[in-house]
């Protein structure tokens, strides 16, 4: 099942903070450069996590992690200032390293895996994971 709140990258229509799916409904769940966009990602990572059956997996990947802490502030509606803050004029936050904190706080036991230590050179270029000369990590949750 693919989808996002209005259907662009999708087939269904998906609120990621309010999950019409039971609890424990997927074995695996991936959530691509959504949650920066979200303005309750808190709910949106306990829901992710209410519908991850036991024993499934989740990746929840999140763009440009940089710094200790989380940059955001829910008063700043002006698009040119939310590129200048966080990277795009439809992002609402700028992740840190607290990130893994937010999912831990979900319940989700979580792993981040540098891929650029996981993989050899040749493989990053073939799959073009390198952007922006770094390559983006993945977050692993179970």
């Amino acid at each position: 099942m693919c989808g996002d709140l209005t259907a662009t990258f999708g087939d269904e229509i998906i609120d990621v903070t309010n999950l019409c799916f039971g609890d424990r409904s997927f074995d695996a769940v991936i959530c691509n450069h959504v949650l920066e966009h979200v303005a309750d990602d808190r709910a949106a990572v306990r829901e992710l996590r209410r519908v991850l059956a036991t024993g499934g997996w989740a990746i929840l990947l999140v763009p440009d992690v940089e710094g200790q802490s989380t940059i955001e502030d829910p008063s700043i509606e002006d698009p040119s200032e939310r590129s200048r803050l966080y990277g795009r004029e439809d992002h609402v936050r700028k992740y840190g390293r607290d990130y893994l904190d937010r999912l831990a706080d979900a319940g989700f036991v979580r792993e981040a895996i540098d891929l650029a230590d996981e993989l050899p050179a040749h493989l990053i270029a073939c799959y073009r994971l390198e952007k922006f000369h770094a390559v983006e990590p993945i977050f692993l949750c179970r």
